[in-house]
């Protein structure tokens, strides 16, 4: 799928969010409780060639086979991808079985030259996490989250609610807790 006829240049993933949110509301109701998988192309300057749908799960997964990521980037001919999936339940926050996946097609990229430039994960409309943005594409976190998961991805998960929780403590959800936003934006320097 293309988006629009108009060059969409992604420079954060704030705006993957704001993309593929929009995308994924206007489905029907039944599928966005589904987990969805996509791969955004883009070429080197980060303009977006397309946006594909590359599995539709289940409540709670979705597949995500290397040759099916790549398969179109291959034909297209792109120079990165960025991937991108909804967790149904609301909940951005990365499963240890995100970090492996993000790790296996970026490993995947790798060999074919098509760079993993970032994954992203929607939660509740309009809010999600970007790995880059997160430092889980830093060398430190790659070591650690990316070597099977170990003490550090612990730690680092079980603390990664709360910073993200008081950026946006202002709005609530019915039960009073506060709603997670896991993006920065980008530094304006």
């Amino acid at each position: 799928m293309i988006i629009s006829e108009q060059e969409e240049q992604i420079g954060s993933g704030c705006r993957v969010i704001e993309i593929m949110s929009a995308i994924l509301n206007s489905e029907h109701e039944t599928d966005r409780n589904r987990e969805h998988l996509w791969a955004i192309g883009l070429n080197r300057k980060n303009i977006i060639q397309y946006i594909e749908l590359v599995s539709l799960g289940s409540s709670h997964q979705s597949v995500a086979d290397p040759r099916e990521v790549f398969r179109f980037a291959t034909m297209k001919g792109v120079a990165a991808i960025i991937l991108c999936h909804n967790h149904p339940s609301g909940d951005p926050t990365p499963s240890l079985e995100d970090v492996n996946t993000t790790k296996r097609l970026s490993d995947a990229g790798r060999i074919l030259g098509i760079s993993v430039l970032d994954h992203v994960i929607l939660g509740k409309p309009s809010h999600g996490l970007s790995f880059y943005e997160q430092g889980l594409f830093n060398q430190r976190f790659r070591d650690a989250l990316f070597s099977g998961g170990g003490t550090e991805w612990q730690i680092y998960r079980d603390t990664m609610s709360a910073p993200l929780r008081k950026r946006k403590s202002s709005k609530k959800k019915n039960s009073g807790e506060a709603v997670a936003v896991a993006v920065s934006q980008p530094n304006q320097n």
